[in-house]
């Protein structure tokens, strides 16, 4: 294989094109100082600090503390396991993003309720009461036919949905639940959820991401607002639409996969 073809690669997984040469060099040669790493790859030596610096800090190599110093790669699968994470806090970061964003956005646009329930429908809603939001998802459960993806924390939400997850796995809908929360408590409800014939599996940095994935069809992201009073309040935006669903279906579908 062609250096090109190497360098290739490592940009689409990420890195920099001086990135990319320091980490072939490093991975060809072994330990090296920074002058043969310009000697070996060609990058300027003010060019070779400043990469190996960059490529440190993400922990992409070590460096000894001897003079001159000395720069070493990682292992190969540990680069793409710190790859992975890197790509999974930016997606949870941009998701992030769009559940703060959303509740600004709906102020400007005009919701139209046309009387019926479809989880087809090109419409984003906001639920906020309790009986509302409980009214909601068992609409939502009763519609999915395919499946159920969720992003959850502690997994505390169990004891209210245990009957529709009953019926959802009944009519062979696949229901799957990431958890970020790795307490005693979290453990019990995923067991608990694993016995009605769903699957669970843990992932701790989905930070504050809280949402339900519906046929990749439509998505209910769920929104703790904490008070003053040092209370909270929930409130759920549902997206009725299968582009954005599908954004958040293949986000899941990268998680679960790392997921244990």
């Amino acid at each position: 294989m062609e250096m090109t073809e190497i360098e290739a690669m490592f940009k689409h997984l990420g890195l920099k094109h001086y990135e990319s040469k320091a980490m072939i060099t490093l991975f060809s040669y072994g330990k090296n100082t920074a002058e043969q790493i310009t000697s070996l790859s060609g990058i300027p030596l003010p060019r070779v600090y400043d990469t190996m610096n960059g490529l440190a800090k993400r922990g992409f190599v070590s460096v000894s503390k001897t003079r001159p110093e000395m720069f070493k790669a990682i292992d190969p699968k540990r680069l793409l396991s710190l790859l992975e994470e890197e790509e999974t806090k930016k997606t949870n970061k941009k998701l992030k993003e769009m559940s703060s964003i959303m509740p600004q956005l709906l102020k400007h646009i005009k919701l139209v309720d046309n009387g019926h329930t479809d989880i087809e429908d090109d419409i984003i809603a906001v639920i906020k009461r309790r009986v509302n939001i409980r009214k909601d998802r068992e609409e939502f459960h009763m519609l999915a036919k395919k499946e159920i993806l969720v992003f959850s924390g502690d997994m505390s939400w169990v004891r209210h949905v245990e009957d529709l997850v009953k019926d959802a796995i009944k009519r062979n809908v696949d229901y799957k639940i990431i958890y970020c929360k790795n307490n005693k408590d979290s453990i019990t409800n995923a067991n608990k959820f694993k016995k009605l014939g769903a699957k669970a599996k843990y992932f701790k940095d989905t930070a504050e991401l809280r949402c339900l994935v519906f046929d990749r069809k439509a998505v209910s992201v769920i929104i703790k607002k904490y008070k003053v009073s040092g209370d909270f309040e929930y409130s759920i935006v549902n997206i009725h639409n299968s582009i954005i669903a599908d954004v958040f279906a293949r986000h899941f579908d990268s998680v679960w996969k790392q997921a244990k």
